[in-house]
């Protein structure tokens, strides 16, 4: 089993105890680095089938995982329109509701960028 690291984690304010938000880099760092591909990869211009299932996933965790807007999440991943960023959400939204694999996949990635722990990766993972 690999393991992914998580750097540039956005420390709470003050002592309040809060676990450290992720940064969007950070969140895709880390997704690019479990789907088995490259930061630069993840805000290029491709659109595989694999590339832009690992990018939409790592659009779902930065919603969910930063106080950021569409429109500054997109910004993050290579200028992107907000109306992408939505569909993108969505997009992971319905998927997770058929695809157990991916749901668990985004859930273990949510806990872990959360938590501001390493991420624990499968060769499954990477190859999927």
């Amino acid at each position: 089993m690999g393991r992914v690291s998580a750097p540039g984690m956005d420390r709470g304010v003050g002592g309040s105890g809060a676990p450290p938000k992720p940064s969007v880099n950070t969140i895709i760092r880390v997704v690019a680095d479990d789907f088995g591909m490259r930061w630069l990869e993840m805000i290029s211009g491709r659109r595989n089938t694999r590339l832009v299932r690992a990018r939409q996933v790592a659009m779902w965790l930065a919603r969910r995982l930063t106080r950021l807007s569409y429109s500054a999440i997109g910004r993050e991943f290579g200028r992107r329109d907000h109306t992408t960023i939505i569909y993108g959400c969505s997009r992971i939204d319905a998927l997770m509701m058929t695809d157990a694999d991916l749901a668990e996949r985004v859930i273990r990635l949510m806990s872990a960028l959360a938590e501001g722990m390493a991420v624990q990766t499968s060769p499954l993972s990477v190859a999927a």
